[in-house]
């Protein structure tokens, strides 16, 4: 079959476009991120769209790439052409899975509410935490935290991003400074009157995740004085008192402290690396290493295409893993996969975040399978060997 030749120059231009498009450096701070989600323009592509349609999507606007990818899973699962498909660097047989495992940030609301009527709905050193160290907002509904974290935030960011939030205000100060705290009849709320929706799929929060809210809020929301404009309530007018509504807010930051201890001393005491694992790797297993690991492992989503971690190495370029894994002790990728594993379990993620960041942790076979590798030096099909043994 003769193939048109102006047919072939487009795709291969097409194809150049996107390839140089995904290796520029990354360029999203943890401000740009934010605004990539929640704002009104999440869904416009900064730097406008390419031949085929497709968005020229930025980094930080993880929302929008990932809603359009969606949208041509959809069509194609419908049977509807799509142009946009061409050149995209998602294979057909993931896009086939989008249709019932749609990508991450999807639920990500378009405005954080951050004030009602007057009322600051976060307190803010609880919302500074949760950024630096994110829970599972209610880990029956979800047992991983679905967003990224950002451990080296500074107050300042977060002050620069609630103001370009919420409408260049800032967040007001709690009224409830001098209300005394009764954590007692707050403990007995909660037990009695709480935990049986929050402690199971039926709210939105669970009790780690309500760590989040002022006393103010709390107090407010649950006498049904406000209410969220985003989310229709299906929670029943629960009469509290002020100084009850403070120990709440008190029981839910002890519930998230707790949590951070808990993720501490396991994150303490996982090894820097395994030793006695002798497994022989075939071929096979090494291709699949080189060629297909850091793709199904979900790296590339920061490990490349202008990802925010880029600049260690490119996961879609197999030199600078190599170089990389050459000056660096792989032992620390293993590491913080592992590290995701135990994060699901306290649904709370470490300081130094477990990878990948915001999906599921990787299968424990998938993670033996790197650790296999490592510990034969990290060879490829050529027999060449990439770590450095001494790191």
């Amino acid at each position: 079959m003769a193939i048109d030749k102006p047919l072939v120059v487009y795709f291969f231009s097409l194809a150049i476009t996107f390839a140089s498009s995904f290796s520029q450096p990354a360029h999203a701070g943890y401000v740009e991120e934010c605004y990539g989600c929640h704002t009104s323009s999440r869904d416009q592509p900064i730097d406008g769209v390419f031949p085929n349609g497709f968005g020229h999507w930025r980094d930080s606007q993880c929302y929008g790439c990932h809603r359009e990818i969606n949208d041509i899973a959809i069509n194609l699962n419908k049977g509807i052409f799509d142009k946009r498909l061409f050149a995209l660097p998602v294979s057909r047989k993931r896009l086939t899975q989008l249709n019932h495992s749609p990508l991450s940030y999807m639920h990500a609301p378009q405005q954080v509410v951050f004030t009602v009527d007057g009322v600051p709905r976060f307190e803010f050193n609880n919302l500074f935490a949760f950024l630096q160290q994110p829970v599972s907002l209610n880990r029956k509904n979800k047992p991983f935290t679905t967003m990224m974290a950002y451990p080296k935030l500074t107050k300042q960011q977060l002050k620069q991003i609630i103001n370009k939030l919420n409408n260049r205000q800032n967040l007001p100060n709690s009224s409830f400074e001098s209300i005394k705290t009764d954590e007692t009849q707050a403990l007995m709320i909660w037990n009695q009157q709480c935990k049986s929706c929050h402690e199971t799929t039926i709210a939105p929060y669970d009790k780690q995740g309500l760590s989040l809210f002022s006393a103010d809020w709390i107090y407010n929301y649950a006498n049904g004085l406000v209410k969220n404009p985003n989310i229709k309530r299906t929670m029943p007018v629960l009469k509290l008192t002020k100084s009850t509504a403070k120990g709440l807010k008190q029981l839910f930051s002890q519930f998230y402290k707790t949590a951070k201890q808990t993720i501490k001393k396991q994150n303490e005491s996982t090894p820097d690396k395994l030793i006695n694992t002798s497994t022989k790797l075939n071929n096979k297993a090494i291709s699949y290493i080189w060629g297909r690991f850091f793709r199904d492992g979900m790296c590339v989503h920061c490990h490349g295409i202008e990802g925010r971690a880029k600049q260690y190495f490119d996961a879609t370029n197999n030199t600078t893993i190599s170089h990389w894994l050459n000056n660096n002790s792989p032992w620390k990728i293993w590491r913080r996969l592992e590290l995701r594993s135990l994060e699901i379990e306290t649904g709370i993620q470490s300081h130094t975040p477990g990878m990948p960041m915001s999906a599921p942790a990787l299968p424990q076979p998938m993670r033996q399978l790197f650790a296999n590798w490592i510990s034969q030096n990290c060879p490829d099909l050529s027999g060449n060997n990439h770590c450095n043994k001494y790191k």
